[in-house]
């Protein structure tokens, strides 16, 4: 009994066999998974490959814990930006990302919104932290704005309209 892949049972050999179970030429088994994607058509190694870069498991745990544990302030900017809800823009929130976790991300306007909490408190290693934080990301070309609990709270609607006049002035000059 054979199982592909995906975990369903398949009821005879397929030409994939060889491609799934990390085959090489001449059906010799591979010391890597990129032996085997060199062995493939051309067409079928893209499948198979990644399309981003690695992400450490420990940081992709913490993220979505972060996720399911949100601030009263990250819900409510998350209620207003989720499902292209602002401008039709999509964004994705608590995601691993250069070796930090950011509140949330529009990959299409290359723009960061960081929600700060207690953790952000003025003091000077936390301020140096964000610094190098903001550092990074505008060297991968990323816009950082930055709001405090309170702010979002406040005025949500008046947040969500910086956000929207940042986000479609960033795509514009691309």
């Amino acid at each position: 009994m054979s199982f592909s892949r995906f975990g369903s049972r398949t009821l005879g050999p397929t030409p994939w066999n060889d491609f799934l179970s990390h085959k090489g030429e001449r059906g010799r088994a591979c010391r890597r998974r990129s032996d085997a994607l060199q062995s493939m058509p051309f067409w079928v190694a893209p499948l198979f490959m990644a399309t981003h870069a690695p992400i450490d498991p420990k940081h992709r745990r913490f993220a979505k814990r972060m996720r399911l544990d949100a601030t009263p302030a990250e819900r409510a900017f998350w209620h207003g930006v989720k499902a292209g809800r602002l401008g039709g823009l999509k964004f994705r929130r608590q995601v691993p990302m250069l070796g930090f976790i950011v509140d949330f991300v529009c990959h299409e306007a290359k723009l960061m919104v960081e929600i700060d909490g207690w953790q952000h408190d003025g003091t000077v290693a936390a301020r140096s932290r964000d610094t190098r934080r903001d550092a990074a990301f505008a060297e991968a070309g990323y816009l950082t704005l930055r709001f405090a609990n309170e702010t979002v709270l406040d005025d949500v609607d008046k947040l969500l309209a910086t956000v929207l006049v940042a986000a479609r002035s960033r795509i514009e000059r691309r």
